[in-house]
């Protein structure tokens, strides 16, 4: 009898497991929107709402601050931020802009005000990055004669994934990026409170399995070290926080040092930041690690 009541119990504890994951694995490939808040023209800054259409028909919906030169840098948000963003999108469009710089910032697929029923976590958000610098080149050439891109966190991975599979931009910025996206999944539940937590941590493994089949991508494809033999022909600078609790220096570091060897020109800078918290921290040396770097790639 006890033999059944506790058969009974271990079944039902794996079930609600199961289900646990299913709903965490949807969470994962859909997360809350940011919308609304402030825009370019609380900095005084003239801006054009603009739409990009990729290649899926996904529409895109962005901003494009037109300033003095003739060079643009694209700006990418990371997981679960939006163009709205104000802890690092604010004051790097600012940054940019009192450069003088052209900017371009968007909403990534399945965030924002874009379209997308869910995010891939980079994985297409890679071919939207080149189908956003195809319309500017189209659309604007008069200011597409040099490009930038700078993404974070999971824009950063976007940045160095371009890099990889495209190339032919002018200069690549990744702050905080994940290498990972495996080891940093399971550090982001760490964020959690417990119970929750220890129960997400158990069932790790069946939510990516979960969120695969949502999103069709293999999370091999985002573990980024197999990129790294192949940004030889591009200009990088990596930024990473020792304090970041979701991207460990280690795996950046792994990553510069394996691009490195296969001849890639990327340059690292490591912080005393949290994640993506570099430019409010180091607002200063980050201005100028930033905007010397564009200058030495000739933007």
């Amino acid at each position: 009898m006890w033999a059944l009541i506790l058969l009974g119990v271990i079944i039902l504890f794996i079930l609600l497991e199961i289900l646990l994951a299913y709903i965490a694995s949807g969470k994962l490939a859909r997360p809350p929107r940011e919308t609304g808040g402030w825009n370019p023209g609380d900095l005084g800054l003239q801006y054009t709402s603009i739409d990009v259409v990729a290649r899926d028909n996904t529409r895109l919906k962005g901003w494009l601050i037109k300033g003095g030169k003739a060079s643009t840098i694209i700006v990418l948000h990371g997981y679960t931020a939006s163009k709205y963003n104000e802890t690092y999108i604010k004051p790097v469009v600012k940054l940019l802009s009192d450069e003088g710089y052209n900017v371009l910032v968007y909403d990534q697929r399945g965030h924002g005000e874009s379209d997308g029923a869910y995010t891939t976590l980079g994985y297409r958000e890679v071919d939207d990055l080149n189908d956003v610098i195809e319309w500017l080149r189209r659309s604007h050439p008069e200011i597409a004669g040099k490009i930038g891109v700078i993404g974070y966190s999971m824009g950063g991975a976007v940045v160095l994934m371009h890099a990889a599979k495209y190339g032919g931009v002018d200069a690549y910025i990744a702050d905080s990026p994940y290498i990972d996206v495996f080891e940093s999944g399971k550090r982001w539940i760490k964020r959690s409170k417990e119970p929750f937590r220890s129960m997400l941590l158990l069932v790790f493994p069946l939510i990516v399995k979960f969120a695969e089949g949502r999103v069709r991508v293999k999370n091999e494809e985002l573990r980024l070290y197999k990129y790294a033999k192949t940004l030889k022909d591009s200009r990088i600078l990596a930024i990473i926080g020792r304090r970041d609790d979701l991207v460990d220096v280690s795996e950046v570091t792994r990553f510069v040092e394996e691009a490195r060897q296969a001849g890639a020109e990327i340059e690292l800078w490591i912080t005393d930041s949290m994640h993506v918290r570099s430019i409010l921290t180091n607002p200063g040396e980050y201005r100028e690690k930033v905007t010397g770097f564009l200058e030495r790639c000739g933007l």
